[in-house]
C-alpha cells in the first residue's frame, strides 16, 4: 500500500490535558460495535461505568451521551480514563482515528491531519516554507502508522473519518450542473478561446457512465487526476506570483479540466496539467457578489459552536487583516490536497477547487475578528459513520476555563473554527458543494472578480 501523508505528519503530538480545544467535549463519539462489545466484557470499576454509561441513540448506534458537555470519561485533568486504564487499543475508531483524514483511493491511501486540532493546526501554520508531501510504501494497510500518541492522552474525535467508496455495479453521483456563459468559457483557454464558445455546458457532472466501483476503470481515471493535482498544487506554491493570482489560475486550470471530464476527455487531463498557461484576464465590472454573501450563508448551515455566527457576521464589516500569504498558501494547500481527488466519486473537480478557494478567503476574513471569539461550550455535535447530528446539550459543570485560543494569531483560530464547522460537517460541506452548482454568487466569475478585487 502507498501512502502519502503531508511532511509535518510525524512530529505530531496529541497535546492530551493540554489541550485548549479538548475533543472530548461537545463532540458526542458514535462507538463502533466491535468496542461497544468489548466494553459489554469489561472488567471492574472502569466496566460498570461502560456498560452504565453507553447507550443507543435514535439511529440504533452505541454512545456515550455526554454529561455537562463533555465524555463521561474524560477525567478532571482532561484525560481520557479509558485509554489510561485499559489502553488506546480500548478506545473507539473513532477516538483512535482523530485528527486523521483517511482518504482509501484503492492502491493508494492519503492521510491529512485535520486543521480542527490544535496540534495540527500548529504544524500546519508553523512554518512559512511551502507545504509537501511524502509517500511510502507499506506491506499490509492496516499497518500504516499513524500520528504517535501519548499513553494518557484524551480520547478523539471527529466527523471526517475515512470515507465510504462507491461499491461496485454501483453508478457515481451525477451532480446537477452549472452552466457557465460565453465569456466564463473563454477564460478556460491560454488563447481566450474555445470550441465550445456560445454553448451551454453542464458543468459540473459526472464524467463517467461507467460504475466508480470497477477496480481498473477506477484507477485508470485517478491516474488521469494525479497529475492533474500536482500541477494545481504547484500552482498554488508558485512564490513568483501574488497568491490571489495563483488562487485566480488555480481555478481557472480546474475549470478547464472540468469541462474536458464533462466532454469524456479524462485521458487528456494528463496533457492539459503539462501544457496549460494562463492568459491574460480582463478584469470583471461590477465587483463581486461572493462576500459578504458567502459568510450570511455559512450562518444557515448547522452550527457547532454558538457564537460562530456572531463571528461571521461580525467579518462581514471587519477591518481586513494582514495575514501571511505564505500561510494562506499552506492553508490553500492543505484543502487542494485534501478535497481535489474526491472529484473521482461525481466529476465535480471545479466545486472542490472552489471550496478550497473559498476556505483561504474566508479565513483570511475571519482571522481579524476570531483572536475577540475564543469558544466555548455550546451544541453538541454526534459523531460516527452516519456523519454529523446535533443535539442541544445542558450548561457544561463549572470548572476551569479551557476555552483560550489555539495560537497567537488569529488566523490559526479562523482555520481552525472553519475545519469543525465545515470540515467535519458532510451536511455542510454538500451543502456548499450544491450552492457552487447552482447560485449566482458562487460561479467561477464572482470568484474571480473577488480575487481581482
Amino acid at each position: 500500500m502507498r501512502v502519502t501523508v503531508p511532511d509535518f505528519f510525524d512530529e505530531f503530538q496529541c497535546l492530551a490535558g493540554a489541550c485548549p480545544h479538548t475533543c472530548c467535549e461537545k463532540w458526542e463519539v458514535v462507538i463502533d460495535e466491535d468496542t461497544a462489545c468489548r466494553y459489554f466484557d469489561a472488567p471492574g470499576t472502569l466496566g460498570d461505568r461502560l456498560r452504565s454509561a453507553l447507550q443507543v441513540d435514535e439511529d440504533g448506534d452505541f454512545c456515550f451521551p455526554l454529561d455537562g458537555g463533555r465524555c463521561p470519561f474524560l477525567d478532571g485533568d482532561n484525560l481520557c480514563e479509558i485509554h489510561k486504564e485499559l489502553g488506546k487499543a480500548a478506545t473507539s475508531v473513532t477516538c483512535r482515528e482523530h485528527p486523521r483524514f483517511t482518504e482509501d483511493y484503492g492502491s493508494f491511501r492519503e492521510i491529512t491531519l485535520s486543521a480542527s486540532c490544535p496540534a495540527a493546526n500548529a504544524l500546519l501554520l508553523g512554518s512559512e516554507a511551502p507545504l509537501t508531501f511524502r509517500t511510502f510504501e507499506t506491506e499490509e494497510a492496516e499497518n500504516i502508522p499513524g500520528p504517535p500518541q501519548q499513553p494518557s492522552e484524551a480520547g478523539a474525535v471527529g466527523r471526517g473519518g475515512t470515507r465510504l467508496r462507491p461499491q461496485a455495479g454501483v453508478e457515481a453521483n451525477r451532480p446537477a450542473g452549472r452552466h457557465l456563459g460565453e465569456d466564463e468559457l473563454a477564460q478556460f483557454s491560454p488563447q481566450g478561446e474555445t470550441e465550445q464558445s456560445g454553448l451551454k455546458v453542464n458543468c459540473p457532472a459526472g464524467a463517467r457512465e461507467a460504475p466508480l466501483g470497477d477496480c481498473d476503470d477506477e484507477d485508470e481515471w485517478l491516474a488521469y487526476l494525479l497529475p492533474l493535482r500536482r500541477r494545481l498544487l504547484d500552482i498554488l506554491r508558485d512564490r513568483a506570483l501574488p497568491l490571489r493570482r495563483r488562487l485566480g489560475d488555480f481555478l481557472l486550470l480546474a475549470g478547464e479540466a472540468q469541462l474536458y471530464l464533462e466532454e469524456e476527455r479524462e485521458a487528456e487531463l494528463p496533457a492539459l496539467a503539462a501544457s496549460w498557461t494562463p492568459s491574460e484576464r480582463a478584469e470583471e465590472d461590477g465587483g463581486s457578489l461572493l462576500f459578504p454573501y458567502t459568510l450570511r450563508f455559512l450562518t444557515s448551515l448547522e452550527v457547532l459552536d454558538p457564537d460562530w455566527p456572531a463571528i461571521l457576521k461580525r467579518a462581514e464589516t471587519a477591518e481586513p487583516g494582514t495575514a501571511p500569504e505564505e500561510l494562506l498558501e499552506r492553508t490553500a494547500v492543505y484543502f487542494a490536497f485534501r478535497y481535489l481527488l474526491k472529484a473521482v466519486n461525481d466529476g465535480d473537480l471545479l466545486g472542490r477547487a472552489e471550496l478550497c478557494v473559498l476556505a483561504v478567503l474566508v479565513i483570511e476574513k475571519l482571522a481579524a475578528v476570531c483572536e475577540g471569539f475564543p469558544s466555548r461550550p455550546g451544541e453538541t455535535v454526534v459523531m460516527g459513520r452516519g456523519g454529523a447530528r446535533k443535539r442541544k446539550e445542558e450548561t457544561p459543570k463549572d470548572g476551569p476555563d479551557r476555552s483560550g485560543l489555539c495560537a497567537d494569531e488569529g488566523l490559526a483560530e479562523a482555520l481552525r473554527r472553519f475545519s469543525c464547522e465545515i470540515e467535519h460537517d458532510e451536511g455542510n460541506l454538500d451543502a456548499l458543494l450544491e450552492a457552487f452548482r447552482r447560485e449566482e454568487a458562487f460561479s467561477l466569475r464572482q470568484f474571480l472578480a473577488a480575487l481581482e478585487g
